[in-house]
């Protein structure tokens, strides 16, 4: 696994091995939504894994980000504009966690976005064989300090995707195939432009490229 770099700038590039820095081209757009105030009190950046969250989250799972990471938390809900939250939370999905079978194995393996303490913000996959979890850190993202945080997760379903790289040379493919369902990274369209970096199975790892949002 390569050491991960807090992102201060964001280019693009081809896709790559979990553990590289963010790869998602931004360019901020006009606000759409008559958003709140981004400014936090710095104790009511986290929490642990309050009662909202244990009913997304497994209690296996939960049992094992206390064991094997005490010093990690999940985002308050209030680092997040309110109203994106909630426009992206459904029954299954969160702006920072969604689930699926990431590693064709057949069991449900999870996403989220985790504060793991020093002011890291993560994105981090929990992989799960049927009797226990394997932890893979797939990005760090820029800490927003007094401000809200404009990422979020989107789960993809298995599929062929166009990759949004102009870099690309003309002998390689522009297409790729999700064989399982994959976790993109992005900011939220409603303030930026730009495509998600998205982390997908191929040959027994997680890898990553661009797809446009």
């Amino acid at each position: 696994m390569k050491k991960l770099a807090i992102i201060f700038s964001v280019g693009l590039l081809s896709c790559t091995e979990a553990g590289n820095t963010l790869n998602t081209k931004d360019t901020k757009d006009t606000l759409q939504l008559p958003l709140m105030t981004p400014q936090v009190p710095p104790g009511e950046r986290t929490n642990p894994i309050d009662a909202f969250y244990q009913k997304y989250l497994p209690p296996t799972l939960i049992e094992y980000i206390q064991k094997e990471h005490p010093s990690w938390s999940l985002p308050n809900q209030n680092l997040w504009y309110p109203e994106l939250f909630k426009k992206y939370k459904t029954d299954n999905t969160l702006v920072n966690y969604v689930s699926g079978d990431f590693d064709g194995n057949r069991h449900k393996d999870y996403a989220l976005l985790i504060d793991q303490g020093n002011r890291i913000l993560s994105v981090v996959a929990f992989l799960y064989d049927g009797s226990a979890f394997k932890t893979i850190n797939l990005t760090q993202i820029p800490d927003a300090e007094n401000e809200k945080i404009t990422y979020l997760l989107k789960l993809y379903k298995p599929g062929q995707y166009s990759i949004s790289d102009p870099d690309l040379s003309p002998t390689d493919s522009k297409i790729v195939n999700f064989k399982f369902a994959a976790i993109g990274i992005g900011r939220f369209k409603e303030l930026y432009d730009g495509a998600n970096d998205v982390f997908y199975w191929e040959e027994n790892e997680l890898k990553s490229c661009l797809i446009e949002h």
